[in-house]
C-alpha cells in the first residue's frame, strides 16, 4: 500500500533528519543558556505557544490527510474502470462523461493538497514568529 511504501522511503531518512534536527536544537539551547543566562525565563512560554501549535497543527493535518486519503479513493476506482470498460465507454460514447468524473475527483482530491500545503506554510509562519521572539 502506499502507507507502506512511504515507511520503507521515508523511515531512515526522517529519523536521521530528527536525530540531527534534535542534537542541534540541545547544543544551540545549552550554548545561548551559556551565553545569556536570562533568556531561560522565556523558554516556559515559548515552549506552551510551541506545545499548542503542535497540538492544532496535528489535529488539522490529520483530518486533512483523511479527506485526502477518502478523495483520493474514487480517482483509481474510477480510472480501473474506465481501463476495463473501455470498449464499452467507446461502443456508447461516453468518453467526455468519463473525462468529466475524472476532472472532478481530481480537482476534489486537489482541493485537500491545497489545503495540506496552505496547512504547512501556517506552520511555518507560526514556528518562525515564536523562534524570533527570543
Amino acid at each position: 500500500t502506499k502507507d507502506q511504501a512511504t515507511v520503507d522511503v521515508y523511515l531512515m531518512s526522517n529519523v536521521s533528519a530528527f536525530s540531527s534536527a534534535c542534537f542541534l536544537m540541545l547544543s544551540t539551547t545549552l550554548l545561548v543558556l551559556f551565553n545569556t543566562p536570562y533568556t531561560a525565563l522565556t523558554l516556559v512560554p515559548l515552549a506552551f505557544f510551541f506545545l499548542r501549535t503542535q497540538r492544532r497543527f496535528r489535529r488539522t493535518m490529520r483530518e486533512l490527510k483523511r479527506f485526502d486519503a477518502v478523495t483520493r479513493s474514487p480517482i483509481y476506482s474510477h480510472f480501473g474502470e474506465a481501463l476495463e470498460g473501455m470498449p464499452t465507454i467507446r461502443s456508447f460514447r461516453a468518453q467526455p462523461h468519463m473525462t468529466d468524473m475524472n476532472y472532478r475527483d481530481i480537482m476534489n482530491n486537489q482541493r485537500f493538497n491545497y489545503a495540506i500545503l496552505a496547512l504547512n506554510r501556517w506552520l511555518a509562519v507560526r514556528l518562525e514568529l515564536i523562534g524570533s521572539i527570543v
